[in-house]
């Protein structure tokens, strides 16, 4: 797919102002209270006195919480992100998310924990990373220990209501915890779109739970664009559309409607030519904009009922996709830029001014949780002990170390059936250094022959988000040795007296 490449629009005035603040006035209680839960609130407060931020010692709360999932939403298929692609009658890829961003805060560097749905769902929604809260199998239950967000406000007197089309999150599953009412009869496999459904039926399932003072979260996930990738009329990219009408339409082999194994395999073997991957691209920017356009529905049923401008919404991804370019179709079996950096967009209530700005610190998807419970306006006695902390200090330029380890981990034994063999079995850990912009993977998956059993891997994230490097990793460099040493229960690489990780860092 031909992509441009993002923006970097400087961020407002006032954040500058506060981060300059933050930094400069306060660095002396920094060291003092980084490990306090009430460090948001006092340098959000702080920054407020200098008259750099917003007079609020966290979020605004809104009765309204719109929480939007995109299933293998890539980041850099939105023009928000850099996509400067149009297709038929001109289309831009998404007008509706790219609005939604300049209305309030997009990540450039969002990374999911995970590169397929389950385990990356279930770390949003209960604030814990994938090998801790251990839902990393298809069609199984998630264990019964795990909180989620909907179970945590629906005991605090919210009212939740979801909807999914994803048929590995049916309630039988698990997914319908702490929702009051939950759809998944959209949920119908891959094939056809059920977008404008299933934005219908959350709206019927929210006018059920009351006028607008009652509190209440509106969770939705998309299936598309994930495969199969379908041509939507009027919503066309690639050659002969938009930007490439002057060229003749693709007349290849490829269809789209070919099952995902099979254009694996003609990938392995080099039987697809670069017009043939450019065709299934465009496919799949055709399913972008039909998603950004349910998702245009969804706002403007919100507006008639009046509960868009004053409600937080987070729209984001489950996991990325690789679309040819590193030799695999799909996701689940790499940790790779393109699957686990994710879009990202928060948007407060209208009525808190909160100015818009593009976020150049890495965060990640662990952290929604405690950031929608702290949207909820919840108590700290009502919530959780678990890894996830609020992002908000980064919405408001008050906190000058963001975090700085972000894991990642994919376990993927798919089992349809019992006694079913796994077709495919993957088995990584990561880790990005949202400082030094670098990131470690090791491979733990089945070694092929001739493979080492043991494969590590070190990139350079430092490019432009998105982009990512791989540098030569020796055994002998100490610091990446020392941090590959904390994703495996043995060490890696040899140092006198080298230690684990910080319990933070873990």
């Amino acid at each position: 797919m031909s992509r441009g490449r993002p923006g970097s629009a400087a961020p407002a005035a006032g954040h500058a102002c506060a981060a300059e603040a933050g930094s400069a006035r306060v660095a002396p209680l920094l060291s003092a209270h980084r490990a306090r839960r009430a460090l948001p609130a006092l340098l959000a407060s702080l920054a407020w006195l200098f008259g750099c931020a917003p007079a609020a010692e966290g979020p605004p709360p809104a009765r309204t919480l719109v929480w939007v999932v995109f299933d293998t939403l890539r980041a850099d298929a939105l023009g928000a992100y850099g996509n400067e692609q149009r297709g038929e009658q001109d289309q831009a890829p998404s007008p509706h998310l790219d609005r939604l961003a300049q209305e309030g805060f997009l990540f450039e560097r969002a990374y999911s924990a995970a590169p397929w749905t389950v385990p990356s769902l279930v770390t949003q929604l209960s604030g814990r990373y994938p090998f801790d809260h251990g839902a990393n199998r298809l069609l199984e239950a998630l264990p019964e220990r795990l909180l989620t967000l909907p179970q945590i406000l629906s005991r605090q007197g919210w009212r939740c209501a979801g909807v999914t089309t994803n048929f590995v999150t049916l309630g039988r599953y698990g997914f319908d915890r702490g929702f009051e009412r939950f759809d998944d009869s959209l949920a119908l496999g891959h094939e056809g779109s059920h977008g404008p459904q299933a934005v219908d039926r959350l709206l019927e399932l929210s006018d059920g739970l009351g006028g607008s003072e009652t509190r209440r979260l509106l969770w939705l996930l998309l299936f598309e664009p994930h495969f199969r990738y379908e041509s939507h009329p009027g919503l066309r990219f690639g050659r002969g559309f938009g930007t490439r009408r002057g060229q003749a339409p693709y007349a290849g082999p490829v269809s789209g409607a070919e099952p995902l194994a099979e254009l694996r395999a003609a990938l392995a073997a080099g039987q697809l030519s670069a017009e043939d991957l450019e065709f299934l691209g465009a496919l799949y920017q055709s399913e972008v904009a039909a998603v950004d356009q349910a998702f245009g529905r969804l706002r403007a049923g919100l507006e008639q009922r009046g509960l868009w401008d004053e409600a937080w919404v987070i729209a984001t991804a489950d996991h990325g996709e690789e679309l040819g370019e590193r030799g695999w179709l799909g996701h689940t079996v790499r940790l790779s830029e393109a699957l686990v950096r994710v879009p990202l967009l928060l948007r407060g209530p209208r009525s808190a001014g909160l100015p818009a700005r593009r976020i150049q610190a890495p965060v990640s998807q662990v952290d929604l949780f405690a950031t929608a419970l702290d949207f909820a306006a919840l108590p700290q006695a009502a919530r959780p002990a678990v890894e996830s902390r609020s992002l908000w200090p980064l919405l408001i330029g008050a906190d000058p170390e963001p975090r700085r380890w972000l894991y990642l981990f994919s376990r993927f034994d798919p089992v349809l059936a019992a006694g079913a063999a796994s077709t495919q079995s993957a088995h990584l850990w990561g880790v990005v250094d949202g400082r030094g912009l670098t990131k470690w993977v090791v491979d733990r998956s089945p070694a092929a022959p001739g493979q080492p059993a043991l494969r590590a891997h070190w990139y350079d994230l430092s490019a432009a988000p998105g982009e990512e490097l791989e540098r030569t990793w020796r055994p002998a460099d100490v610091q990446a040795a020392w941090r590959l040493s904390g994703l495996l229960p043995e060490p890696l690489g040899t140092r006198s007296g080298a230690e684990p990780l910080a319990p933070e860092a873990r």
